[in-house]
């Protein structure tokens, strides 16, 4: 979020005019009858700048509206505001063409990674360093291209069925590239140890890849107490180390959080950020 915001009051203004080139947030202000539309029109245009500012320009509209929706959904669910959820739904989402256009795809995609907890953790934070790392160039049609690529391969990585091969090693396009490393095999993991992913990664480093991530799942614990962890995630723990002891790449983030899995039980994730370069 940038700290340089403006904050205006006015009493009426059209929603065209809420323009994230002017970086300003305006907030309009009515009768309590239009609470949920100022809410929601209120963050949508607070999104629209206060998040990954450095990217916008370099992401297509569908996409840059498709992130407005899912954080202001976030939000709103957060605050249990659910007529403004209703307000998003109906005038907003179904307002803009339904669910058949490229700004409803790329929203289905959003929630189905935030739903696997990849949404804030990666792809907006890639998107955060893929704008500023093409800063001094003019926006192009390929910098949109390769940022939906990307996203697709991630959202593949999301929803895989488990045990399912992936056909891509990672996402390697001109600016970003970008790799996920699953660990959680049993047989290679107690036939071979560590030996596979850490070849994997030095392939991957080979390759020009920027950046891998480490990930594995736990079991569904027993209760809210419970903190231990499995094989899949001990091995990314010792995979990060390996890695740093050997000079193949430098870990930074570790990220450790549960998501809902297919019965809707909470179940233990790891994300282990890897920089190769």
């Amino acid at each position: 979020m940038p700290y340089n915001l403006q904050l205006r009051f006015v009493q009426s203004v059209d929603r065209a005019e809420l323009s994230p080139d002017k970086r300003m947030v305006i907030v309009r202000i009515r009768d309590t009858l239009q609470d949920d539309r100022n809410l929601v029109n209120a963050m949508m245009s607070f999104c629209s700048i206060g998040v990954i500012p450095q990217a916008r320009s370099f992401l297509s509209g569908p996409m840059n509206a498709a992130i407005n929706i899912t954080m202001t959904r976030r939000l709103l669910n957060d605050l249990k505001h659910y007529s403004a959820l209703q307000y998003l739904h109906d005038e907003i989402i179904e307002g803009d063409g339904g669910e058949f256009t490229p700004q409803a795809e790329f929203c289905r995609m959003f929630d189905a990674l935030d739903g696997h907890g990849l949404f804030t953790r990666v792809v907006l934070e890639e998107m955060r360093e893929f704008g500023i790392r093409i800063a001094a160039q003019y926006p192009q049609s390929g910098h949109e291209l390769e940022a939906e690529q990307f996203v697709q391969y991630v959202h593949k990585v999301a929803t895989r069925q488990q045990g399912q091969e992936l056909q891509e090693i990672g996402h390697r396009g001109r600016y970003m590239a970008i790799a996920f490393v699953l660990v959680g095999s049993p047989d290679t993991m107690a036939e071979r140890g560590e030996s596979p992913y850490l070849n994997h990664i030095g392939i991957l480093r080979s390759y020009g890849y920027q950046k891998a991530y480490l990930a594995a799942r736990g079991g569904t614990p027993l209760d809210s107490s419970d903190t231990s962890e499995s094989a899949s995630i001990r091995m990314a723990r010792r995979l990060a180390s390996s890695i740093q002891e050997r000079r193949i790449g430098t870990t930074g983030r570790v990220m450790d959080y549960y998501v809902p899995d297919g019965r809707g039980k909470r179940r233990r994730q790891i994300l282990i950020e890897v920089t190769l370069t």
